[in-house]
């Protein structure tokens, strides 16, 4: 809901949460009352959790993906079985949900930095790291694929 200026009020999907509802002003993340927002709303808390188990499904559940790619290479039909369609859509859906997740994350922002110590620019690094990867391995599968 737009307040003015340039200052929105949120919502999330998890109303009563503690850290649903706030206003974004700039790229700043406040309480409904001014202070500093001290956690992440419930939509990015979702979203973590949603990516976080696409991740581990595709990466412990065996789908034949491998074998499934190997024949398609060799120009030979995917093997009966194979669930590897499986892998690729949950690909895509962790690349886009990704691709939200970071939105989200620029337009509300995140809980008030910790400090500038070594120890939050190594977290810094790795969610960068973390980022990258997140949309990097799901793209190249899919150009691999297609």
């Amino acid at each position: 809901m737009f307040l003015g200026g340039d200052e929105f009020f949120i919502n999330c999907v998890m109303p009563g949460a503690k850290v649903c509802g706030g206003i974004v002003k700039g790229s700043e993340l406040l309480e409904q009352d001014g202070s500093r927002r001290l956690g992440y709303s419930g939509l990015q808390i979702g979203l973590h959790w949603l990516i976080a188990v696409l991740i581990l499904y595709n990466y412990l559940v065996p789908n034949g993906i491998g074998r499934a790619f190997n024949a398609l290479m060799r120009g030979e039909a995917m093997p009966d079985g194979s669930n590897a369609l499986i892998h690729t859509y949950v690909g895509g859906a962790v690349f886009t949900l990704v691709l939200v997740r970071l939105i989200l994350r620029l337009r509300l922002g995140v809980p008030g930095r910790a400090g500038d110590s070594v120890i939050y620019r190594l977290g810094q690094a790795g969610h960068v790291v973390l980022y990258a990867l997140m949309i990097a391995v799901p793209a190249l599968g899919a150009i691999s694929w297609y």
